[in-house]
């Protein structure tokens, strides 16, 4: 990681501690795509204050997920002004809306979080989905409370995952990487088209939805081309004016 940023990170814990680790996790968790250094400040934090380690994971934990929760309200404020998302998220709210489902999901973001992987993936399309923020805010930071107590029980480890790479040429592509695809994949979210999804739930029950899903799915490579194709149309007869 480029030495300034994590010096910074650094810098906020030894100024102020557990919470500074707050600050440090929440920063790194915001943007999409980068790796997680601030388990490596929660490991050392654990050697040099072993007596207030529940300060520190607390603080950390929290950090983390209200990053995460932040992140993935970015995401609905940004997906709300794509008109197509409107016929998304009344399918998302009649399949996602039940106890059960959001049990379902909430159970695959504690996951998630509870592990050092590049989570964005799956937060960016739920929160342009109008996944439930209670249930989404409860998962993500108790995954992130696991995640910082792995980190306080195994920190040696953590620092050999999170800093074995100092180019920070290396840390750029991967960080472009993850949030490539999680805007591919959110992109793909729009271009399905949900209205008929969410008629065939409505007509004839999940079953049949998610056939026609499916369909969609198998169709995503041409309403590509599609959506390239308009879109380069309306550039072209735009510069032609």
């Amino acid at each position: 990681m480029g030495g300034g940023y994590f010096d910074y990170l650094s810098l906020l814990v030894e100024e102020y501690g557990a919470v500074g680790l707050f600050a440090a996790a929440f920063i790194n968790n915001f943007p999409p795509g980068l790796p997680p250094v601030y388990l490596t400040l929660v490991s050392a934090y654990a050697v040099a204050d072993p007596s207030n380690w529940y300060l520190g994971v607390l603080g950390a934990g929290l950090g983390a997920g209200l990053g995460k929760v932040a992140q993935f309200m970015a995401a609905g404020a940004l997906a709300s002004r794509v008109s197509r998302v409107r016929a998304m998220r009344r399918y998302a709210s009649a399949v996602m809306g039940g106890r059960r489902a959001k049990l379902s999901i909430a159970l695959l973001v504690f996951l998630a979080a509870s592990l050092p992987l590049p989570d964005e993936l799956i937060y960016i399309p739920l929160g342009a989905a109008a996944f439930s923020l209670s249930y989404f805010t409860v998962a993500v930071v108790a995954g992130k409370i696991v995640l910082v107590s792995a980190a306080y029980a195994f920190g040696s480890a953590f620092r050999v995952v999170v800093t074995s790479s100092e180019s920070p040429l290396v840390v750029a592509a991967l960080a472009a990487a993850s949030l490539g695809a999680s805007a591919l994949l959110t992109a793909s979210l729009f271009l399905l088209d949900w209205e008929r999804v969410y008629e065939a739930y409505a007509s004839r029950g999940g079953g049949e939805a998610l056939r026609v899903l499916l369909d969609e799915v198998r169709r995503l490579p041409s309403t590509f081309r599609d959506a390239a194709s308009k879109t380069l149309l309306r550039a072209l007869s735009t510069l032609s004016r």
